[in-house]
């Protein structure tokens, strides 16, 4: 487990170049297969060190801008994040950021019932902003 969580971490390019590496060798890909449920040599994989690289040249790039308005986090109370405070973070870059807890997973936030208990609130949030532009 504490293998393909370093493997995991370490990014698509890495990802790609074990499984190629063990299946030369005549082993399997190390899981990645499994794991990821594709053929790291095919599909979404082919260009993922590209799209990498991109993603944080534009990360790199990109200059953020408070925003003025109401923001709504829909935060799972069963796989909490890694971040400390409660929104996230987001008040750093929303004026109002509203948290709404679900006793969910992130996996299941949009499986019943969870899915109809936040359809539910986005109705009632919504009609509040709306209400209180």
């Amino acid at each position: 487990a504490r293998r393909a969580a370093k493997l995991i971490r370490s990014g698509p390019r890495r990802w790609a170049k074990v499984a190629r590496a063990r299946r030369r060798r005549g082993r399997s890909s190390g899981g990645l297969e499994e794991v990821f449920q594709v053929d790291v040599d095919a599909g979404v994989f082919v260009n993922r060190p590209a799209v990498y690289r991109e993603n944080i040249g534009a990360a790199d790039l990109f200059r953020t801008t408070r925003y003025p308005g109401r923001a709504l986090l829909i935060r799972c109370v069963e796989s909490p994040g890694s971040v400390s405070e409660p929104d996230y973070g987001w008040s750093r870059f929303v004026e109002q950021v509203e948290v709404f807890d679900v006793d969910a997973k992130h996996e299941t936030l949009l499986k019943d019932p969870h899915a109809a208990e936040v359809a539910r609130f986005l109705k009632d949030w919504t009609d509040r902003v709306d209400a209180d532009p």
